[in-house]
């Protein structure tokens, strides 16, 4: 039976992991042991992100995946594929708010 609670090493997927609150819940996300797959626009743009946590950590605990209009209808299914990926923290620095939503894990 799948489990509902997300445990360390599960992929948390961090919308606005570019910006300033994104970036820090990434990093704590990383710290406390999990995985996380960051959505941005341009993985090119994002790189040095990549490469600051890559160096903190180590290579392979973030990764991240192109959504170039977060506004399309599943812009985001791509970007939960798989089945360890178990939530997604949308960071939004204009309304200060984190939210929360958990996927259960494909079997």
């Amino acid at each position: 039976m799948p489990s509902n609670t997300i445990e360390t090493g599960d992929i948390i997927l961090v919308t606005g992991i570019t910006g300033y609150v994104g970036s820090h819940v990434a990093d704590q996300l990383l710290a406390a042991g999990f995985k996380v797959r960051g959505a941005v626009r341009n993985k090119q743009r994002a790189q040095w992100l990549k490469d600051v946590f890559d160096e903190k950590y180590e290579p392979g605990k973030l990764s991240l995946v192109s959504v170039v209009d977060m506004h399309l209808a599943g812009a985001l299914s791509h970007a939960i594929e798989g089945k360890r990926v178990t939530g997604n923290l949308g960071c939004c620095p204009l309304t200060r708010q984190v939210s929360l939503v958990l996927f259960m894990p494909q079997q």
